[in-house]
């Protein structure tokens, strides 16, 4: 069987090698980008439990407090400190000086508010690495049947959407749910606080491309029913 566009012929074979191999580099980029978001998200958790833990160490306040009352201007916690280097001198045939290269004291830091961390980079990143995952093994499985307008392969496909929504649409919600409850307890301990709430442009980027997915996933649904029609006809 064979389908023809203008002078193009594309055999049934060749459409097959095609989609495999498409399959084949789509799976390793997801699994690429579900590690590095997976890899986000474990950083902003230890970020926003080692600020909170700091933050409770500076302040004697518990663990519960320091989570909601640290903020952005709270100060840095220091992670590690380099002293300075001895400086390191270049010179020409002749033995003459000609440069010289130091090292300074420097300080590795964190800052940041847990609160926001852990809704944008732990909820966030963790959902569109679970996205990817389930990217990555619907490719998968595309690269080792050539099957692709399926039942099966809809529902994946509206999942990872679902999972991208959910990605973009979690983080401002708990933001916006908890600000009230954060303006309550500062304001009852007399401390000061900051928090931005706008919803960021990759919370639109990632709803978009869940309602893109789950609108995709829908007319896989109507390809699946051309799909059976075309196999009854071999």
């Amino acid at each position: 069987m064979t389908r023809r566009t203008g002078e193009d012929v594309l055999t049934r074979g060749e459409a097959d090698r095609r989609i495999r191999g498409t399959a084949r580099v789509a799976s390793v980029l997801c699994w690429v980008a579900a590690t590095l978001a997976l890899a986000l998200a474990a950083w902003s958790l230890f970020a926003a439990a080692w600020i909170t833990w700091s933050s409770a160490q500076a302040s004697g306040t518990d663990l519960a407090t320091a989570f909601l009352t640290t903020s952005e201007a709270s100060g840095d916690f220091v992670l590690a400190e380099t002293e300075p280097q001895d400086p390191v001198y270049r010179h020409d045939d002749e033995g003459n000086v000609v440069g010289m290269a130091q090292t300074g004291a420097g300080t590795v830091s964190l800052r940041g508010n847990p609160l926001q961390l852990t809704a944008r980079g732990v909820v966030s990143a963790g959902l569109s690495g679970a996205a990817f995952a389930l990217a990555a093994l619907l490719c998968g499985r595309v690269r080792r049947t050539g099957e692709v307008f399926s039942p099966r392969r809809a529902r994946e496909l509206g999942a990872v959407g679902w999972l991208l929504l959910l990605a973009g649409v979690l983080p401002p919600l708990v933001l916006n749910v908890a600000w009230p409850v954060v303006t309550g307890l500062t304001r009852s301990l007399g401390l000061s606080y900051s928090m931005s709430l706008p919803v960021m442009r990759e919370d639109f980027v990632l709803c978009a491309a869940g309602l893109l997915l789950v609108a995709v996933a829908r007319m896989f649904e109507y390809g699946c029913i051309l799909q059976k029609q075309d196999d009854e006809l071999l």
